[in-house]
């Protein structure tokens, strides 16, 4: 490789000698001709790329940051909106948990007293049953009291008719049973 490099130093050299007598364009080995018609269709194609393909490339690109700086606002906003709702939600959630308490502390106050109503309510039904209860013992209670009064007057009837053979009229019967019954009351 080093020498390759030498034999590339010592070709310039000896170039640079021959050149000293000749023009930069012959050293260069530059056609005048050849070097317009080049700069002619260069400025042309730069022409014509710049006309059709650098402007409407630069058109689709500021488009393109555009709508990616549109859609970078819309994130932001987005992301705002989405902060917003879930502090929203939050304070929902808090207030939705007050009611919630509240109706809670109501519904078991209700419950209470539905509660105190509903047995206020039986001890009533008790009592009503209890009185009425009382009163058929008290009406049975009679109406034994009766059926034995008379029974006790059939026997006493009897009773006397086998004690007292003669017949006494039934008025008179009656009579002396109802007294006799009456004293037993006393």
């Amino acid at each position: 490789m080093m020498i390759h490099l030498i034999n590339i130093a010592q070709a310039a050299e000896e170039a640079s000698h021959e050149a000293t007598g000749q023009s930069l364009t012959q050293v260069l080995g530059i056609d005048w001709k050849l070097f317009v018609a080049q700069l002619i269709n260069f400025g042309l194609v730069l022409f014509v790329l710049w006309k059709w393909a650098y402007r409407p490339l630069i058109k689709i690109l500021n488009e393109r940051s555009q709508k990616m700086e549109k859609g970078l606002k819309e994130a932001k906003e987005i992301e705002e909106r989405l902060m917003t709702t879930k502090e929203q939600q939050e304070e929902l959630l808090v207030e939705a948990r007050k009611e919630a308490g509240i109706i809670l502390e109501k519904a078991e106050k209700e419950a209470g007293e539905n509660k105190n109503k509903m047995i206020q309510e039986a001890e009533d039904r008790i009592n009503k049953q209890l009185e009425t209860a009382r009163q058929r013992l008290a009406e049975d209670k009679e109406k034994i009291a009766k059926e034995i009064k008379t029974e006790v007057a059939e026997l006493v009837s009897q009773a006397l008719q086998k004690i007292i053979p003669e017949q006494l009229e039934e008025k008179v019967d009656k009579k002396i049973i109802k007294r006799i019954l009456n004293q037993n009351e006393d």
